[in-house]
């Protein structure tokens, strides 16, 4: 391994990397004014870039990610899981209760109101396999379908990646650059290689067009939101501003930092989605609910590996394009900035806390919202309560507000679902934003204000762009292509942890017979000392 203090120095001689700061810029805003200059253009070359990658390719997608969550596993049930992120000596910078509101905030964002009512009912009433669409068995079919895009395999990909930053970040005293989780690989070579700063300019714009994304649905949903709670259809111009006053409030609780804004604007957001969701459930029919969600899990355990290698062969896989693919890069567009915000409050932990943390909470949790939240939507629809198959397929965002009006005292709640997404988005924007900044300035924890700034206002600007260009269709065309060099990088990430962590294990293991014997040599020392004190005596 190289000196690290020499590569703190290399490091640490500027505030920022103006070679990725201007690279990213120039990326970033070519696409912004393409986007806004000739919308036809845009979402053409963007369609025709997504058909050909989700046709050619999902056999590759399917297999990778699933590689991805058993390699985790195998870490953290191996050996190797009682290594820790950081030194043997150090300790979890956060409480465990507000580590897990900050993977939520950065992993889940908006998408626990937009996505866990729409997927079930829609995947009910398509269903791609296991059941006939419609039918009764469909129904907890589609809720293990929206487990499954939002389970282990999503939030594997995110401990991958935060790991293979965390490990030689803290390990080495390294940058939390996501070039970082290359070192294993590369050595000394590390420091002053070309290619990985065409990793960081590829990693940096995909990360601001993935985040746009979320932003642009998180928008969906705060129209949908106008309209039921206060009977205003909002035009562009007023989405605009909209946006305007989102970036502002994300850009503010970023500059404020991690343990003032962001760490507080977490733990509100899971304490007032848990609100909501807890009132659909006492409020509606909470037996059947309850009943839904057990026979869901079992659905998705049963079928966790057939869904896994799923690639609707022998079609053309249009299903799979738009939904288990897309998610697939979607998470994967999202990884760079999840894993690298993730890996930053992480020190202390052992790679096995970090995996099941990471991993397993967030998954019961998918269990729970797409259970009862989905199948609540369900109900409402077999009821005849409101017209819920039918508003998904006109905009997703409005179906947690139809749903929420279905029960007594559902108006007041329904501000605080629209209250949740709010602060979702501003937590997951403001993260990626935070996260962007760090690579900008060198992997610094602290980076500067400005740099800040510019993140967040290229990711509303983005999310404006989609927004003209047409919505739901055009966010999940961008997370594709925003997730395939991502997908690609993980592979090499992989390898290099692997390295890594075996190299770090054979040293622990030197290290404590070294300090066996010492104590062993300590022990027989001070025998004979006694004996000799006792004979003397």
């Amino acid at each position: 391994m190289s000196d690290t203090k020499s590569i703190k120095e290399n490091f640490n001689n500027r505030n920022f990397d103006p070679v990725l700061f201007w690279s990213t810029l120039i990326i970033i805003s070519s696409i912004l004014i393409w986007g806004s200059m000739n919308l036809e253009s845009f979402e053409k070359v963007l369609g025709s870039m997504h058909g050909w990658v989700t046709v050619q390719f999902r056999w590759f997608f399917m297999y990778l990610f699933t590689a991805i969550l058993v390699f985790m596993y195998y870490i953290a049930f191996s050996k190797y899981g009682s290594l820790k992120l950081g030194k043997p000596e150090d300790k979890p910078e956060y409480s465990t209760f507000s580590w897990i509101a900050m993977l939520f905030s950065v992993g889940v964002g908006a998408g626990y109101a937009y996505w866990t009512i729409g997927e079930p009912l829609l995947h009910w009433q398509n269903t791609p396999y296991l059941a006939e669409s419609g039918s009764q068995a469909a129904q907890s079919v589609g809720m293990a379908i929206g487990i499954f895009h939002w389970g282990f395999h999503s939030w594997g990909i995110f401990a991958l990646v935060g790991m293979a930053i965390a490990f030689p970040a803290y390990r080495y005293g390294m940058p939390l650059n996501i070039s970082t989780s290359l070192y294993g690989l590369l050595g000394d070579k590390w420091i002053n290689s070309k290619w990985l700063k065409v990793v960081e300019i590829v990693t940096i714009s995909s990360t601001i067009l993935g985040i746009s994304t979320i932003i642009g649905l998180g928008i969906q949903s705060t129209k949908a939101a106008f309209k039921h709670l206060m009977g205003i259809e909002l035009s562009n111009w007023t989405l605009y501003i909209f946006i305007l006053v989102l970036t502002i409030c994300f850009i503010a609780s970023a500059v404020s930092g991690i343990k003032k804004g962001i760490k507080h604007l977490s733990t509100l957001s899971v304490f007032i989605g848990f609100a909501w969701l807890l009132f659909i459930l006492f409020s509606g029919p909470t037996a059947l609910l309850l009943n839904g969600m057990c026979q869901a899990t079992g659905t998705y355990f049963q079928n966790i590996i057939y869904m896994s290698f799923f690639t609707d062969y022998p079609n053309n896989g249009a299903w799979l394009g738009w939904w288990t693919v897309f998610y697939y890069m979607f998470w994967a567009a999202f990884a760079p900035f999840s894993g690298g915000f993730i890996a930053r409050i992480s020190r202390g932990r052992t790679l096995k806390e970090f995996v099941l943390g990471v991993t397993v909470i967030p998954t019961f949790v998918s269990i729970i919202w797409f259970s009862v939240i989905g199948g609540a939507g369900q109900w409402a629809e077999i009821n005849n309560l409101a017209p819920m198959v039918e508003s998904i397929k006109t905009d997703f965002g409005e179906s947690i507000y139809l749903l929420m009006l279905v029960f007594d005292g559902g108006y007041a709640f329904s501000w605080l679902v629209f209250l949740s997404v709010f602060i979702f988005i501003v937590t997951t924007a403001d993260s990626a934003s935070f996260f962007a900044s760090m690579q900008m300035s060198r992997g610094a924890e602290e980076p500067s204000a400005p740099i800040r700034y510019l993140q967040g206002l290229l990711m509303g600007g983005m999310a404006v762009v989609m927004t003209l260009a047409g919505g739901l269709s055009t966010y999940q065309m961008m997370a594709v292509l925003a997730g395939l060099p991502i997908s690609l990088l993980m592979l090499f990430m992989m390898a290099s942890l692997f390295k890594l962590i075996k190299r770090e294990y054979a040293k622990e293991q030197v290290d404590k017979r070294a300090a066996q014997i010492e104590e062993h040599k300590t022990l027989i020392l001070q025998t004979l000392q006694a004996e000799m004190a006792s004979k003397a005596n």
